[in-house]
């Protein structure tokens, strides 16, 4: 127990000593610096909304049917505006509304037997 303990008291005070890196022995004047790439832009043309409505199709048809009417609003979000992937939008729409709509006639078929 006193060894781990040295071991560990050893690691921490030499860690802020000790550095781990290859000298460096260019001058700062000759380093090549490199633009950075621009960070990718999460609004206006991504569609996140078409995705969205599929997954919540696969949710729907394989968990809960009630996964089924937010895939069937992002589907109707996902082609709204101009985006890309607006067949996804629409495939989303179409077969949530689909499902569902089956969902319901077995529900109203059940509840009147």
């Amino acid at each position: 127990m006193k060894k781990n303990l040295l071991l560990f008291a050893m690691s921490i005070l030499l860690s802020s000593v000790a550095y781990a890196s290859f000298p460096i022995t260019q001058p700062l004047d000759e380093v090549l610096v490199t633009n950075t790439a621009e960070p990718i832009a999460y609004g206006g043309d991504f569609n996140w909304q078409a995705i969205a409505s599929v997954s919540c199709l696969l949710f729907g048809v394989a968990i809960s049917w009630a996964f089924l009417i937010p895939g069937l609003v992002f589907g109707i979000m996902g082609i709204i505006g101009d985006k890309n992937m607006k067949w996804l939008g629409w495939i989303g729409m179409i077969v949530n509304a689909f499902y569902l709509f089956l969902v319901l006639l077995v529900i109203g078929i059940v509840s009147s037997v």
